[in-house]
């Protein structure tokens, strides 16, 4: 009696798929490089890019597993210390990390999402949380020196200038704390808007004698750093679209440039607040970063613009949501960028990254695409840069390290 073929027909079809499907993966990988779901593949961390950057290593700071329904933006950014890179993430954890390796040192625990950055001083890293607490740890070891609570959320970062912590909350207000133990020793507070205001919260600066923030009224202000005193402020925009002074200021010269959430950026004066010029656009503006006497910024409609620091004179214009459509497989709609991340200079590059497609470098005489890398879901935080390598926080929990091959940093813009 003749044997059953079949099985053996079916064993052969089976065996030539998976053939097929591991010879097919071979032939995609150059493709799928650029999408991390595999950060242990070694091919990720040894793949050279397009230009002078490799990847050096990939760490998932996030456990996701196959079935969570949504998944939160990442709008943490990194810090890097002498040895470590340190940066907290949705889930309320902290982590300091081996720059070089990417291995974790240490966790801690906070009571709520980590959504700004940390700032370091000594052995102090102090960073805050959504749950309205601000954390001093010390950086050796991840223990807790001291917590404060203020009023309201901490999204962006504190800034540690002469021993003192200063930073702003979602209250409209900006306190000022002993860096070594946490104590208060002033606070400046001005009225919340009684219109709708943006989730969001500017970043504190200081220069020489004098501390800029920008508040959801609308107003800027200038600070005196010891004591709080009002040195100067001004009402950028009036109306009845949104007010909120969301981005850090940037401090160059005898201008501070900051922008509202009305989309226009502002050059200001910097002992007066006078405005100086203002470039008007139709959404929210990131940090400035600047270089010679251009101005970068990202907006959240996926422009980035390069602007004369002098006049406000537009210089160049690119479209990050159209070229991540371009680039895209489905070639679906424009999706809207849900916030500007603040663009790096490095040497004649600018980096940029999209909410929901790639990393950008552009050449900052006229905004053309050198390269481009797909980092998985999208970059919403901002950049560090140091030592030969830039690192960010990925939309998928994802803390990335890249080597440059030729590091020579001339503006390092970080929020």
């Amino acid at each position: 009696m003749q044997a059953d073929s079949r099985p053996i027909a079916a064993q052969c079809l089976i065996l030539a798929l998976i053939f097929c499907t591991l010879l097919l993966g071979g032939c995609a990988t150059g493709y799928w490089a650029s999408a991390p779901d595999s950060p242990d593949n070694n091919f990720y961390k040894n793949q050279k890019l397009t230009l002078p950057l490799k990847v050096s290593w990939i760490k998932p700071l996030i456990n996701y597993g196959q079935d969570v329904p949504f998944r939160p933006l990442e709008y943490a950014s990194p810090i890097i210390g002498e040895s470590h890179v340190y940066v907290g993430v949705s889930t309320g954890h902290f982590f300091a990390l081996n720059k070089i390796t990417g291995s974790i040192q240490w966790r801690f625990d906070a009571y709520g999402p980590v959504d700004g950055a940390p700032a370091i001083a000594g052995n102090i890293i102090v960073f805050g949380d959504s749950d309205g607490m601000v954390y001093g740890l010390d950086r050796r070891t991840g223990f807790a020196k001291w917590t404060y609570k203020p009023l309201g959320e901490i999204l962006g970062r504190p800034l540690i200038e002469n021993g003192k912590v200063y930073f702003s909350t979602s209250y409209n207000r900006v306190y000022c704390l002993d860096m070594n133990d946490g104590k208060w020793v002033w606070m400046h507070q001005r009225d919340i808007p009684g219109t709708f205001t943006v989730k969001g919260v500017a970043g504190i600066v200081i220069d020489k004698e004098l501390l800029f923030a920008g508040f959801s009224d609308g107003y800027i202000v200038a600070l005196d750093p010891a004591s709080g005193r009002e040195k100067w402020k001004n009402l950028l925009n009036i109306g009845e679209q949104l007010t909120d002074v969301d981005s850090t200021p940037t401090v160059g010269g005898d201008f501070v440039y900051v922008a509202a959430y009305d989309g226009n950026l502002y050059g200001l004066g910097r002992n007066d607040g006078e405005v100086r010029w203002k470039l008007e656009g139709g959404e929210s503006v990131s940090k400035a970063a600047l270089k010679g006497d251009v101005l970068y910024v990202s907006t959240s409609m996926g422009d980035v613009i390069a602007v004369d620091k002098f006049s406000g004179r537009k210089i160049w214009e690119m479209d990050i949501r159209q070229e991540d459509r371009s680039h895209s497989l489905a070639k679906g709609p424009i999706r809207r960028r849900k916030n500007a991340n603040s663009p790096v200079i490095i040497k004649d590059t600018l980096i940029t990254a999209s909410n929901h497609g790639y990393l950008y470098a552009l050449d900052i005489e006229n905004g053309d695409v050198k390269w481009r890398w797909y980092p998985g879901i999208g970059v919403s935080g901002n950049f560090a840069v140091d030592s030969g390598r830039i690192y960010f926080l990925g939309n998928a929990g994802q803390l990335f390290s890249f080597l440059l091959e030729s590091p020579i940093f001339e503006s390092i813009s970080i929020n």
